[in-house]
């Protein structure tokens, strides 16, 4: 099988995270994409949402896709998440597969501080989803070499939803409607 394996916060998970990861799978003929939500982002602050609360709106976001699997390693482990780790495990259990590493362009820019690249490098193909032309720029050169990046012209970040949610204005189609509904339900990011 070909598995890509696509990693981060999804704090929230939105429709660029959905659209991208099923345009990939499209474009490089993936036969899954395994989401798979951090427990603690090693490069970002502690987001200020649990990670039970988190891998819930992920799952709400992919269930109606058969191609997308929750995979919720990084949060049983607990603790501060390594893709390094998490694929090593992953890659354990699916012994000759071919493995897919999907990032976005704010992973790619950092992805040489992460634990172990040059091993990430050697294990995976990487795909870097780019939501600005511009934004390519901005990777550094010898990880552009190896990596294949695909432009998804979308301007939607989790980011940019958490604010929406604390100014009192809408997220309807920026998010899926169950994970706009939990958000509501659940009053996240109103602080």
């Amino acid at each position: 099988m070909r598995l890509g394996i696509f990693g981060g916060t999804f704090n929230p998970p939105h429709l660029a995270h959905l659209i991208g990861a099923e345009l990939v799978r499209e474009e490089f003929q993936l036969s899954r994409v395994l989401f798979i939500p951090a427990f603690i982002p090693p490069h970002k602050h502690q987001p200020d949402v649990p990670p039970t609360v988190r891998l819930e709106m992920l799952r709400i976001a992919i269930e109606d896709n058969p191609f997308f699997h929750l995979v919720d390693l990084e949060i049983k482990r607990k603790g501060v998440s390594y893709t390094i780790d998490t694929v090593k495990e992953i890659m354990n259990i699916n012994k000759g597969d071919s493995f897919y590493l999907i990032m976005g362009t704010d992973q790619a820019k950092e992805f040489y501080e992460w634990r172990e690249p040059n091993a990430l490098l050697r294990l995976f193909r990487i795909i870097i989803i780019t939501r600005h032309g511009h934004e390519k720029d901005e990777i550094d050169e010898a990880l552009k070499k190896k990596a294949k990046i695909f432009e998804l012209n979308m301007d939607i970040s989790s980011t940019m939803i958490r604010k929406r949610v604390k100014n009192g204005k809408s997220i309807r189609y920026l998010v899926p409607e169950g994970v706009r509904e939990y958000i509501i339900r659940k009053g996240l990011y109103r602080k």
